[in-house]
């Protein structure tokens, strides 16, 4: 912490803090969004599940399911 100010110190802290919390929620979000695309598929909304998947699969998460 020497010659760091104290504004910086905090600074560091709460982007800590904030980074923390965000990536939980992207957790929590992204298991939600896997459960109703799971959903759908098991009631056989196969044009929603699909959706659903090619969205994340825009973004960069590969769903697959033949696993």
């Amino acid at each position: 912490v020497v010659g760091y100010g104290l504004a910086a110190v905090a600074a560091y802290v709460c982007w800590i803090v904030i980074s923390k919390f965000i990536n939980e929620k992207f957790d929590e979000i992204l298991e939600l969004i896997l459960e109703l695309r799971e959903k759908e598929r098991l009631s056989k909304n196969y044009d929603k599940s699909d959706y659903i998947r090619d969205k994340l699969n825009e973004l960069g998460l590969k769903i697959n399911d033949k696993i």
